[in-house]
């Protein structure tokens, strides 16, 4: 989790693949892209604390 090495892309849809590869291309982390998605923030943070 959270490292692109730990994906399985095989079982990705071609969508999902396409933009993790753009990102590995690019050296985004996880949290660029999946900030507030993926995972809930944490409680009490606030929505001006995105940094």
């Amino acid at each position: 989790c959270h490292t692109f090495d730990g994906m399985n892309t095989e079982v990705q849809k071609q969508r999902a693949r396409k933009q993790h590869e753009l990102a590995q291309r690019d050296k985004q982390t996880c949290i660029e892209c999946h900030k507030g998605i993926a995972h809930q923030k944490p409680k009490g943070m606030k929505e001006d604390d995105d940094e």
